[in-house]
């Protein structure tokens, strides 16, 4: 799946792959199919039936960027996950 800024037209980091649940991802199964809900969060439905809400804005997905990362994102996170053509800034509140 690969992101754009609908704005400005600019793809928002690198592609990545979409599976139902995100822990391994098998390119020989069925593409899953894809539908942006009225919160803006990504569900995805594979084909096995497993469905999975993925949050696509900064907002929803910041928490648990910051869950995964272990409390904060480094600057060199940044560049491979989000992309250094966007200034980094980390999404962590400071606890």
């Amino acid at each position: 799946m690969t992101l754009f800024d609908l704005v400005s037209g600019r793809q928002l980091g690198n592609p990545r792959p979409v599976s139902a649940t995100m822990d391994d991802v098998d390119f020989r199964d069925q593409m899953p199919k894809l539908v942006f809900m009225p919160s803006g969060d990504l569900r995805v439905l594979a084909h096995d039936g497993r469905v999975r809400d993925l949050p696509v804005s900064g907002e929803r997905a910041a928490p648990l960027v910051c869950e995964r990362a272990g409390g904060t994102l480094s600057p060199a996170d940044w560049n491979t996950l989000v992309g250094k053509d966007v200034p980094y800034s980390d999404p962590c509140p400071k606890g």
